[in-house]
């Protein structure tokens, strides 16, 4: 192989090598891309006790933390439940007395929200009996499976969970006096 030979074929390596840096580039720009446009969300519930005034309360308690680049502006929180035409939705509504973040929550990257559902009231503010007889109705497992809880953003996106263990065991074993 002579010489013009070597440098020909080291311009045609160094022409390919440039040409897939470039795809390369282009590929990652648009994942990079594709990612900060998406709303990441981590939805966590689970029941505690809380002290708001000096009363210790037992709450469900939902924690939403914005994972994602963008700003989410969150509307409202509701519960799904069934599949289909047998699909149900229950907006639900949050104690404010209890230091409820307020709706609509906007959160920037790494901030979170906290939504507080206080349980055994006894007055006209109790929603665990209408909710679970009411709304959940059948307790089979089966049927709990699709239990969800959906935050709705602004720009009218969703995202589903299922209510954490702790919460599903609270429905599950709740008697009614």
């Amino acid at each position: 192989m002579t010489l013009d030979q070597k440098l020909a074929l080291a311009n045609v390596i160094g022409t390919w090598l440039a040409s897939i840096g470039t795809i390369a580039a282009v590929i990652v720009s648009l994942w990079l891309v594709r990612r900060t446009g998406r709303i990441q969300l981590k939805i966590e519930s689970t029941t505690a006790l809380i002290c708001p005034d000096g009363r210790m309360v037992r709450c469900i308690v939902i924690s939403v933390t914005n994972l994602g680049d963008r700003t989410v502006t969150i509307t409202n929180i509701r519960w799904k439940i069934g599949k289909g035409k047998s699909l149900t939705e229950n907006l639900q509504f949050f104690s404010l007395s209890l230091g409820s973040t307020q709706f609509p929550t906007e959160l920037e990257h790494g901030k979170s929200g906290h939504y507080f559902l206080e349980l055994f009231r006894e007055d006209e503010h109790n929603w665990e009996q209408p909710f679970i007889l009411g709304f959940v109705k059948d307790l089979s497992p089966k049927h709990l499976d699709t239990l969800r809880i959906e935050i709705k953003t602004s720009i009218g996106q969703m995202v589903q969970v299922r209510p954490g263990k702790q919460v599903l065991e609270f429905i599950k074993n709740h008697k009614f006096n």
